[in-house]
């Protein structure tokens, strides 16, 4: 553990500094509408586009509890390779992982035919029991769709890739990654 006082700094860049020499940073979320929402905000992104590192973030309420069901919001992408990869410690701990897709593209994505299937195999070869579930996408945010998803099957944790704008990432995350800041109900571990 760090304790940093920062004069001249910004705090949330200073925290990404020293998040670099940690395995992961926690952040509490402050839930929906908190007025602490555009802090968290900075912090988090500082965190997670400029420590190299994982973000875990748990909810306000959440009482702990052993890791039986984690969710992996899929989608083939680096971001999402990436965070599966920095989470197969805590993978490892659960009796069951799901593999959730949200209006899969296809091959468009470099996903194939059977959505899910690939990420589902390799993590089967690491010891894992793997689900794939896919949820088609109608008018519902994928955000929506992964909190549910977390809710039905009583999932401990979701791991997704954070995303962000490119040119503006610091300041301004993707939709997903800012719905799932904003309205996550479970703890949820961010790579990049």
């Amino acid at each position: 553990m760090r304790l940093v006082e920062s004069l001249f700094v910004n705090p949330d860049v200073t925290a990404a500094e020293h998040a670099r020499y940690a395995d992961l940073s926690i952040v509490a979320s402050p839930g929906t509408g908190a007025p602490e929402l555009p802090v968290l905000r900075a912090y988090f992104s500082a965190l997670l586009f400029g420590s190299g590192r994982p973000v875990l973030v748990v909810p306000e309420r959440w009482t702990h509890a052993p890791l039986r069901r984690a969710v992996i919001g899929w989608r083939p992408t680096r971001q999402a390779a990436r965070a599966i990869h920095d989470a197969l410690p805590i993978l490892h701990r659960a009796e069951q992982v799901d593999v959730v897709e949200v209006g899969p593209k296809g091959e468009s994505l470099g996903d194939g035919d059977q959505p899910g299937a690939d990420i589902a195999a390799h993590l089967a070869r690491h010891g894992l029991n793997v689900r794939v579930v896919v949820h088609e996408q109608h008018q519902e945010a994928v955000s929506s769709a992964l909190l549910r998803h977390c809710e039905q099957a009583h999932a401990q944790l979701l791991v997704v890739g954070g995303y962000g704008h490119s040119r503006f990432r610091e300041w301004a995350l993707g939709g997903t990654t800012r719905e799932l800041l904003e309205f996550g109900n479970v703890p949820m571990f961010f790579s990049h």
